[in-house]
């Protein structure tokens, strides 16, 4: 642990506190009681692309419309903060392997292999990153004996809100990610499904599939999808980058209409991105890291 760094842990972040519309510091609640941390600098919000749009409206950064019905000051008439909220969708295709036949043993049921593929046909445009593994990943409901493929759908046309429930810090925002209100991304997820389907009844495969069980054989793939699709927890895009003065941080990840506050995660995602997020983010990160040192130096 580096000696100038200090970790406050179980603490909640109620908002980030201005003078004007200079950030000066950041209150939490940590056992109950309040406490205000100040900076000499600047506050850099890591919260991730649900948490950090709802630290902002709650520090009065966002629609102003919103902001009203909360009764919450407005810093910021900023209407693009929770908005443009990008996700991926994962569908399953699921077959029944041989009781006679071992099932693999896999760190987290997932084979160390990734399947990348196109809906287009194209090499130029990957968007379906298929996960493949057993029926003993926790917390899906599957039998020991089989094996799936987990199309995970990405650029998805449809973009969902996070806005406030209330004022409350403790309350969770509203998520609503408008799955599938896209009509292409429908599609998208067909093409992803068959795909997997016709995978995993590859002949290859034959000693390791008894039967397809998901989606039962001449189901309706639309229904099974609305049904079962669901999120890969690839949340970005709720505090937009961008060049544009709607956008909610600059290309330094300054938020506009502020100074002294910065936006480093997920939510700055212009777009969705191919593949996890995970390394993107950590980019975002080193990057943000180097405009900061860099600005300090020029200070």
């Amino acid at each position: 642990m580096h000696t100038n760094v200090t970790v406050q842990t179980e603490a909640l972040v109620t908002k980030i506190r201005f003078n004007d519309t200079q950030a000066i510091g950041v209150e939490y609640v940590q056992n109950q009681e309040t406490y205000f941390a100040g900076v000499r600098n600047e506050v850099i919000l890591s919260a991730g692309a649900i948490a950090s749009p709802k630290i902002l409206m709650l520090s009065g950064i966002g629609d102003e419309t919103e902001l009203a019905k909360f009764d919450l000051p407005v810093v910021v008439n900023a209407p693009e903060v929770g908005r443009n909220l990008h996700d991926d969708l994962f569908i399953s295709a699921g077959f029944s392997i041989p009781q006679a036949q071992d099932v693999p043993v896999y760190p987290y049921s997932l084979a160390p292999a990734v399947i990348f593929a196109s809906t287009e046909n194209s090499s130029s445009v990957v968007d379906i990153e298929s996960s493949v593994g057993v029926g003993t990943i926790k917390g899906f409901p599957s039998p020991k004996h089989s094996f799936w493929l987990w199309p995970n759908v990405m650029h998805l046309k449809s973009k969902g809100t996070v806005t406030l429930r209330s004022s409350s810090p403790e309350e969770a925002p509203v998520i609503d990610p408008k799955y599938l209100t896209a009509p292409e991304d429908l599609q998208s997820c067909i093409t992803a499904l068959q795909l997997a389907i016709d995978i995993g009844n590859q002949s290859r495969l034959s000693q390791w599939r008894e039967s397809q069980i998901a989606p039962e054989p001449g189901a309706d793939l639309e229904s099974y999808i609305r049904q079962t699709a669901d999120t890969t927890y690839h949340y970005c895009g709720t505090c937009r980058m961008g060049i544009d003065e709607s956008s909610v941080v600059d290309t330094e990840l300054k938020v506009r209409g502020t100074s002294g506050l910065r936006v480093i995660d997920a939510s700055v995602f212009p777009l969705p991105i191919t593949a996890n997020t995970a390394a993107a983010t950590m980019m975002i990160a080193d990057k943000g890291a180097d405009i900061i040192i860099k600005s300090s130096d020029r200070a």
